[in-house]
């Protein structure tokens, strides 16, 4: 591996350490549950929804594919916001904000996609620790043109304040979130937090690799320029809820608040959405 592709600091340190702690916790928990699942599903469906919300729903299908006017002074954002962050999934914010056109711009074409599983498989793919340690950089087109656009497109998440707060800290508020749970509710720390952080994990494996590549129930809708996939299978593995898992519909439809196209496909994120966008979209004046 090329050694330039290494980024050692304290900060990125901190959160390998972090994520991996995440990583080994979750996994136990995962198998805990699944072992009981008599008698702890729930969790398991809590952990599911948990991450999709703050991940899929709110992160990537509600910001960065402009949904609606998100008004960064609610409340409700401010909440998703800080515990996506602490979260270390698609966060920060921002930076999926300002990168994310890319892969639906250059989908499937080598490095110009920076969610190219087979060049980024320790980042966006698996969501993995390795990510905060090691990247190889994307080749974006007209680099400067493009970072320009994306940052006046999402200039009101560049700007605000409880965002560049939570995501500057992130590191050391993490830890404090950690550690306060642990004391009073250690059960949603270890069942729900780390639980679903590990699962999400398999999920955008999953998304990633099988949304990109034909296996067995794959099939398209849309003639894409690209190799997205729809599988049912994996979709409904999801509870309906991750939309990513019907992939050619999504990038058939980026914008779409209903990734279903066909009548067996039900988008259960979709209605989630509708139950977020009263308390997060900007009030008319």
């Amino acid at each position: 591996m090329n050694r330039n592709y290494f980024n050692i600091t304290l900060e990125s340190v901190g959160l390998f350490l972090l994520v991996s702690v995440a990583w080994i916790i979750g996994a136990r928990e995962l198998y805990d549950t699944i072992s009981n699942f008599s008698t702890q599903w729930y969790w398991l469906f809590a952990a599911i929804l948990y991450t999709v919300i703050l991940n899929e729903l709110f992160c990537h299908r509600i910001c960065s594919h402009n949904l609606f006017d998100v008004d960064v002074n609610r409340v409700t954002y401010k909440v998703l916001t800080f515990l996506l962050t602490v979260d270390h999934g698609w966060s920060p914010l921002t930076v999926l904000c300002g990168s994310h056109r890319n892969h639906h711009m250059y989908s499937d074409q080598g490095n110009k996609d920076s969610l190219n599983w087979r060049i980024h498989w320790y980042n966006l793919c698996l969501l993995s620790p390795i990510s905060y340690i090691y990247q190889v950089p994307t080749d974006y087109p007209d680099k400067e043109k493009f970072i320009a656009q994306e940052q006046a497109r999402f200039k009101k998440y560049n700007d605000d304040l409880w965002t560049f707060f939570v995501e500057h800290y992130r590191l050391p508020l993490t830890i404090i979130f950690w550690a306060v749970l642990y004391v009073i509710v250690p059960v949603v720390l270890f069942k729900l937090i780390l639980m679903s952080r590990f699962i999400m994990s398999g999920l955008m494996t999953m998304s990633a690799i099988c949304g990109h590549y034909k296996i067995p129930f794959s099939y398209r809708n849309f003639n894409t320029n690209d190799t997205s996939q729809n599988n049912l299978i994996l979709h409904y593995l999801a509870l309906g809820t991750l939309s990513t898992m019907l992939h050619n519909n999504h990038h058939g439809r980026p914008g779409a608040l209903n990734h279903a196209h066909k009548w067996f496909e039900f988008d259960l994120g979709c209605y989630i959405i509708k139950l977020l966008r009263p308390l997060l979209e900007k009030r008319q004046s």
